[in-house]
């Protein structure tokens, strides 16, 4: 299935109108003070604390000439900020800041936060109209650990060191995890009112699929507790125009497909836009200027004002750029049409009724292939050995060092794709390991994690052939979701459940297509162990492909795996529905070439009957080929962004 979404981010028109008047000096609001002028659509920011800082309530401050004596622009404080502030009504405004020290590329820039937070304190600290305290705090996700890890069939034991440099390892790294996540949900000892989401540029220049998982899994836990996520818009070290249009798209998408209200704060934006002469160079990422746009772009994202209103004052061009780049990017369409961008976790969209597969491995890759066949025969989907080259794909293990013979193979007179997945530790301390080893391990050109897989397709140019299959990724969600799990049958091979949670992420990655069954009732069984794999492994390869938190479970799935052609006279059914509800109606469009036709050509589901199967039936018409290959193709239509501007195709043959 691929999506295609027109994204238009715009926090409201009153949004943008009250920024307006706040940027011309004008004064003036119907709106009450505290109420909530700046929450995403389906985003509830509205509650109220009490706090009026809306009002002029700090002690007055002398003026000469409109200017405050201790220095800054006297600030417009008739209309509310954006954002409530206080969102927790305790009297001080806690925000974090997440980012990271250190790159997962060796030499490359971070980009951290402690500089933005000091500078972020300090205007935040001058504004005297704000009768708040404030506390400013950076988290920095970079993490390192030793560990014993077995390697191979035979478990021979070697100490090696696991990083943490993304959102999604920093989510599930096992070491001070409770902690971690009380922190995030606000029940670590401060209760946040905001957090900022921030990054490493390079993964998300490299791997915006695997950012987005992780920022998801941040700000949903965010979102447990009382404060607001927000996404802060990155920019990479000695970005030209186009490095910035990539992260604004990646990092919009990202924030539209949310399940959590995730608004962007473009500062990244803002230091693309900047004067040449105003892109300051320095040792560290971001730079000194750099750090003060981000922070001023935090202020007038979330107060509505330009950072030259406090008395702190560093550089009031950096603060007027910063606050015009907000008020420009509320209007602004940020992207267009599916994602083109190809990652290792690009869709292959495969519409092949019949898969064909090679692979030179033994039994890990055997183990897989169960668990794909598993989720293609609810799909109705063959999957068959060899053919005409080139067949559809390949898959084997992506490790150099381990069975380098059983690798994933890139020869594209042979194969149209080729996936490779890390090879799983040994059981001896794998249940463990597994889980430090989503990032990075050893070195920077180890191949034995989920990342290092991805990253070493991308540096070794075999895209847009490779992709990537993150077996770590889907094993940590599995252990948070069902009790117990286990990567392991045995001491060495994977276990059943985790091999259909990597055939239905391959399933997804293959085809676009979902297959994901009603949720069975009974969840201490093992028919709901599986189930929770599948669903699993779709999400996580929807997460990865369309940089979207929230997948819609469009169901096209035909009668059977043997109506793979129809005749003037039989013809093929599919079966529509979907696995997750929308929540407004859904339009699905049906069509096919001039070899076919089908009906009805319009379904419509709503959010009461979205998972009850509606038929399509499709016939062959006259021609003058003996046999003729035609596309039959399933369109959404809805007002939930999630399920609107879907598209899901299968390809069938008319024989005459």
């Amino acid at each position: 299935m691929i999506r295609e979404q027109n994204s238009l981010q715009v926090r409201s028109i009153v949004i943008l109108a009250t920024a307006l008047l706040l940027a011309l000096g004008c004064s003036g609001s119907s709106e009450e003070p505290g109420s909530d002028l700046g929450s995403d659509v389906g985003a509830d920011l509205s509650e109220s604390t009490g706090t009026d800082i809306g009002e002029d309530t700090a002690p007055d401050v002398p003026v000469d000439d409109g200017v405050p004596v201790d220095g800054g622009t006297e600030p417009d404080v008739t209309t509310p900020p954006p954002f409530e502030l206080d969102r927790n009504g305790d009297g001080t405004l806690d925000i974090l800041v997440i980012g990271t020290i250190y790159s997962i590329r060796d030499g490359a820039a971070a980009f951290s936060p402690h500089l933005i937070v000091s500078e972020l304190q300090s205007i935040l600290s001058g504004d005297t109209t704000l009768p708040l305290a404030v506390n400013v705090v950076a988290e920095d996700l970079y993490r390192s650990k030793q560990h014993v890890t077995g390697y191979g069939q035979g478990g021979d034991e070697y100490s090696w060191t696991y990083y943490c440099h993304s959102l999604t390892q920093y989510y599930y790294w096992p070491e001070g995890r409770e902690a971690r996540l009380s922190n995030l949900a606000g029940q670590g000892g401060v209760d946040w009112d905001h957090v900022v989401i921030g990054g490493d540029p390079n993964i998300v220049s490299t791997v915006p699929g695997y950012y987005s998982l992780g920022a998801n899994k941040v700000a949903a836990k965010v979102a447990e507790g009382n404060a607001q996520p927000h996404l802060l818009m990155l920019w990479p070290e000695n970005a030209d125009g186009a490095a910035i249009d990539h992260f604004s798209e990646f990092t919009y998408r990202t924030s539209d497909g949310a399940k959590v209200g995730l608004p962007v704060i473009p500062a990244g934006r803002a230091w693309g836009d900047l004067a040449a002469q105003k892109k300051d160079i320095a040792g560290a990422h971001p730079t000194p200027n750099g750090a003060y746009l981000a922070a001023a772009s935090i202020y007038a994202h979330m107060v509505g004002r330009s950072a030259s209103s406090s008395s702190y004052q560093y550089d009031d061009e950096l603060a007027e750029a910063a606050l015009s780049t907000v008020l420009s990017e509320a209007g602004q369409m940020h992207y267009t049409g599916a994602r083109t961008f190809v990652s290792p976790f690009k869709s292959c969209d495969i519409t092949d009724r019949v898969l064909n597969y090679n692979h030179t491995g033994s039994s890990s890759e055997n183990g897989i292939r169960g668990g794909l066949n598993w989720v293609l025969g609810k799909a109705n989907v063959k999957l068959e050995s060899g053919g005409d080259p080139p067949i559809n794909f390949n898959y084997g293990r992506a490790n150099t060092e381990f069975e380098a013979h059983k690798r994933y193979k890139i020869d594209p007179a042979q194969f149209d794709h080729s996936l490779g997945f890390p090879m799983q530790d040994h059981s001896n301390h794998g249940n463990t390991t597994l889980l430090y080893g989503l990032d990075k391990r050893r070195d920077g050109i180890e191949n034995g994690t989920d990342l290092g897989v991805a990253r070493k397709m991308a540096r070794d140019l075999e895209l847009p052939y490779a992709r990537a299959i993150p077996v770590r990724t889907l094993l940590v969600q599995m252990q948070d979701a069902i009790p117990g799990q286990s990567g392991y049958s045995d001491g060495w091979h994977m276990n059943g459940d985790l091999n259909k949670a990597i055939g239905a992420f391959m399933f997804t990655l293959l085809t676009g297509h979902c297959a994901l069954d009603a949720e069975p009732a009974n969840q201490d069984s093992n028919e709901w162990r599986s189930w929770m794999a599948h669903k699993i492994g779709y999400e996580t390869a929807w997460n990865l492909m369309h940089l979207s938190g929230s997948a819609p479970g469009f169901k096209v799935i035909p009668d059977s795996p043997d109506s793979t052609s129809v005749t003037t006279t039989d013809g093929a059914g599919l079966s529509v529905s979907f696995a997750y509800q929308p929540t407004d109606n859904v339009t699905v469009s049906v069509s096919t070439d001039t070899a076919a036709t089908v009906e009805p050509a319009e379904l419509v589901f709503t959010p009461e009957n979205y998972n009850v199967p509606q038929q399509v039936f499709m016939l062959g018409l006259d021609g003058d080929n003996p046999i003729e290959l035609f596309t039959i193709t399933a369109s959404t239509e809805s007002s939930d962004p999630i399920f609107d501007s879907l598209t899901d195709r299968w390809e069938y043959t008319v024989v005459r």
